[in-house]
């Protein structure tokens, strides 16, 4: 036997009224009150009611997870927005692939800021880590040796750019040898 609420197709389970509209008279009153009165939005409408388009970056207006992405929840599962916005647009993403955000800001779907790139690639398009002293990537002080040292990893090795006294020579050192080996080395080649 089904609810007895007009358009609901619900197993009915006590007085006659599936578990969702039994909550809702608990709560309400009424098997109804409570509910939206505005027409259910599309996936795709009600991602796109998310997005401020206002600037370069389309920024994500929805729930952020904990590193910045944007998290866009369709057809009973979470995606990363700037993911969806890829499919929704462009098309599938092969089976390990990830959607390298050119402007580096995670929150943003603009599709002209994102491209198709592999784990090895997306990761030579970062900027120096939060915990960095020179300033420059792939640059650290060597104390036993009093100079600044360049080692730059790429594809599970790690390749030395020598030893400089001074770490703005280390950081054009750096970005050279990493200019060398990247292919989606955007950071560097912007400021060559």
């Amino acid at each position: 036997m089904t609810c007895s609420v007009e358009g609901c197709a619900n197993r009915h389970l006590a007085r006659g009224l599936c578990s969702r509209h039994y909550q809702r008279m608990t709560r309400h009153g009424s098997p109804t009150d409570g509910q939206r009165d505005r027409p259910k939005l599309s996936a795709v409408d009600r991602f796109w009611s998310k997005v401020n388009r206002s600037a370069m970056c389309w920024e994500w207006a929805g729930t952020m997870n904990d590193q910045g992405y944007g998290m866009f929840r369709h057809d009973s599962k979470n995606e990363r927005a700037h993911r969806y916005v890829w499919k929704l647009l462009i098309g599938e993403i092969p089976e390990g692939g990830q959607i390298d955000h050119r402007c580096r800001n995670r929150a943003c779907v603009n599709p002209d800021h994102l491209r198709l790139a592999t784990n090895k690639q997306n990761a030579e398009h970062v900027g120096p880590r939060s915990n960095n002293t020179s300033g420059y990537r792939g640059v650290t002080f060597n104390k036993r040796r009093n100079k600044w040292s360049v080692l730059v990893g790429h594809g599970g090795r790690n390749y030395s750019g020598g030893y400089f006294t001074d770490v703005h020579e280390a950081g054009a050192a750096a970005k050279a040898l990493r200019n060398e080996l990247f292919t989606h080395n955007d950071l560097d080649r912007r400021t060559a």
